[in-house]
């Protein structure tokens, strides 16, 4: 995909923070800087292959038993056609467009399959997470009981979606493709940018979980700042880290986050402009202050 060029200034003067792993961050941080904002990329999490195939290898040989696929994340559908040599990744799309119904959690998912040759995938509409997903008529318990449903998904994780599709009747069969690390030296690398970042977009709960613990000073740094997340079930783990001002995108895909960093920056600088004195007068007048904060500690400005 060639870099996003249009400018349209929306999030000119914001300094957004990317935690999606190194290999995922491209495009967001594109689309964001599109829109004006100065970008900076520390991932939070860390993806890389599983050691161990064999779950994979037991879903590819039931694959065509299966009354529906579901992929987790953009990282499964890699994961999944990622172990196959060249020669055998046709086959295996034409496998699973063979399945009554392929799932992705999202938006991004689907056009992964897309991009393999995989056609009419299905989407959640609402929330993009195992929640979702289970909402989708295809996953009906009529549909699924006594049937295979294969789950494409990373080492550990919720297991939600397994659960409830074994409550329904189905069969889970599910094949760990990849594994989630913290990064090496994710503290030192935050410590870098603390102080040139208003706005942190966050895409997992693990995510979160790894900015949280990175050092002692993370968390209040954190609620000092407008945060983005991708669902709400990530925005419940950053609500239990205490943190006030916490927005969900309409999806995982670039374009919504950019869309959710848009309205959060936009209520932060209202209430920036709310108060007495100068910064009433500012709120009169219609303008707004800028969103870095004055009281911010050792963060400094870089």
């Amino acid at each position: 995909m060639q870099p996003a060029t249009r400018c349209t200034g929306r999030l000119d003067g914001v300094r957004a923070l990317v935690t999606r792993p190194e290999s995922a961050a491209g495009r967001l941080a594109r689309a964001l800087a599109a829109d004006g904002a100065q970008v900076h990329c520390v991932p939070a999490i860390v993806i890389a292959p599983v050691d161990d195939t064999r779950s994979l290898e037991r879903l590819r040989d039931r694959l065509g038993e299966a009354a529906a696929a579901v992929f987790t994340s953009v990282n499964s559908v890699e994961g999944f056609f990622g172990f196959a040599p060249d020669s055998a990744r046709h086959a295996l799309a034409a496998a699973l467009a063979a399945a009554p119904a392929v799932l992705a959690v999202g938006g991004a998912t689907a056009e992964a399959l897309r991009a393999r040759g995989v056609a009419g995938v299905v989407t959640p509409s609402g929330r993009f997470d195992s929640e979702g997903l289970l909402a989708c008529p295809q996953l009906d318990a009529q549909r699924v009981a006594g049937r295979v449903v294969a789950v494409v998904k990373g080492e550990g994780g919720r297991d939600l979606l397994r659960e409830e599709l074994e409550r329904r009747g189905a069969e889970v069969i599910a094949a760990d493709v990849y594994r989630r690390r913290v990064p090496d030296r994710l503290a030192e690398r935050l410590e870098r940018v603390r102080g040139s970042i208003d706005v942190v977009t966050v895409t997992s709960a693990e995510a979160l979980r790894n900015l949280a613990a990175a050092a002692p000073w993370v968390p209040p740094w954190l609620a000092r700042r407008a945060v983005v997340t991708v669902s709400e079930r990530v925005a419940s783990v950053a609500r239990t880290l205490n943190l006030p001002r916490v927005s969900v995108s309409g999806g995982a895909d670039a374009a919504s986050i950019v869309e959710a960093t848009v309205r959060a920056v936009a209520g932060t600088r209202v209430d920036d402009t709310r108060g007495e004195g100068a910064r009433g007068e500012s709120a009169r007048a219609g303008t707004t202050l800028p969103l870095r904060e004055r009281g911010d500690g050792g963060d400094g400005e870089h």
